[in-house]
């Protein structure tokens, strides 16, 4: 039997290297051997708080797949550096997150083409905010176009502000824009009582997961109790998802206030988060 590290399953008496990047209504089309079905896999959000070969190595202890997000201001350097990074991965399961001050198409295609060369076979992206909607499905069909001639497929993320904070608002998106699915942040949804909305409408299109707890309009937090982080796991499962999940956690609430954390505080804090989900 293959190891979860893999993340690699056989579909038809195939191995497919895929099945993390298909949606649980695509999944569900398959001749799937339920003995190789294995269970959720979890990442570490990489790009946000130490050098990118730290956080790589810290990964690769502790999680099953890296999700990366590259600052418009590193760009430059992670490009200078990409055969290090290549090697430090080693062939490390890896998907992509395109940072939303992105907003020009040739970054965002320069971000796309570095993500393609640490091997990531999905990239997440968020609406754009400043634009409306049809705007927003020109662009992200250019971009869609752009991932899949490089066998990416593209993620659309549900975020915390209007309008694309609701089903109802990303509804146009996930309808307008062709082979795309849906990366679901818990927290977004949970922060404005959207959660079962989006389950009920877009469970069978919710091809990724970003995940981290809330209290009121803070988000980002580190889950403190094991009992609401377990129930967060098993709505989705409900919905037959059992793909990857990305724990998208930078902060914690200290003295009635939310806490930003520095790369030391947040490796103490994942692997007693790791250790929680797993249970």
């Amino acid at each position: 039997m293959y190891s979860i590290a893999e993340t690699r399953f056989l579909v038809n008496d195939h191995r497919c290297d895929q099945w993390c990047f298909t949606t649980a209504k695509e999944r569900r089309k398959m001749r799937v051997k339920e003995e190789y079905v294995l269970r959720m896999r979890f990442g570490y959000m990489s790009g946000w708080r130490g050098d990118l070969l730290s956080e790589f190595a810290f990964a690769k202890r502790h999680f099953d797949f890296t999700e990366v997000t590259i600052v418009p201001d590193a760009l430059a350097a992670v490009e200078r550096t990409l055969p290090e990074l290549v090697a430090a991965l080693d062939g490390f399961p890896t998907l992509g997150h395109l940072h939303w001050d992105f907003v020009g198409f040739d970054d965002i295609e320069r971000n796309i083409r570095i993500l393609e060369r640490l091997g990531v076979g999905l990239i997440t992206m968020h609406p754009f905010e400043n634009v409306g909607v049809p705007e927003n499905i020109d662009i992200m069909e250019r971009v869609s176009d752009c991932c899949r001639g490089r066998g990416i497929r593209l993620m659309i993320e549900n975020v915390s502000n209007e309008p694309y904070a609701t089903m109802e608002g990303m509804a146009p998106l996930l309808s307008g824009i062709s082979n795309v699915g849906l990366t679901f942040d818990v927290g977004h949804a949970n922060k404005i009582g959207e959660l079962g909305n989006f389950l009920d409408r877009f469970g069978d299109r919710v091809g990724h997961v970003h995940l981290h707890d809330n209290v009121g309009k803070r988000d980002h937090l580190f889950f403190s109790d094991r009992n609401r982080l377990k129930a967060n796991l098993e709505k989705l499962r409900g919905i037959g998802y059992d793909g990857t999940v990305t724990l998208e956690t930078f902060a914690a609430m200290k003295d009635g206030r939310s806490v930003s954390l520095g790369f030391d505080e947040i490796k103490s804090f994942h692997p007693v988060q790791v250790e929680m989900l797993r249970k």
